[in-house]
């Protein structure tokens, strides 16, 4: 069960076009892969837990962070996706 009490719901990941070529094309195939599995495990399952919700003006987006980079992302209910809109390094 999750933080939220929801353990039956997984979200779909979506990722912006420049996290795409970040884990495409900037990064190394041993980070790129470790991010992926961590948007494709942990974060898909449990978004919520991941992270920590912003402070306003950004309260629609949660950062957690994960082998040495942040990871910005929206989170959509209704539609059950997950959008990671940013990764960054700590």
């Amino acid at each position: 069960m999750t933080r939220h009490g929801r353990h039956d719901v997984i979200y779909n990941v979506v990722m912006k076009k420049p996290v795409r070529e970040l884990l495409a094309e900037e990064l190394d195939e041993a980070e790129s892969n470790s991010l992926l599995m961590f948007m494709m495990g942990p974060l898909k399952h449990d978004p919520y837990g991941q992270g920590r919700r912003l402070q306003m003006p950004f309260s629609h987006l949660l950062m957690g962070a994960h082998d040495g980079f942040r990871i910005t992302y929206e989170v959509d209910d209704i539609e059950r996706t997950v959008v990671v809109v940013a990764v960054t390094p700590l």
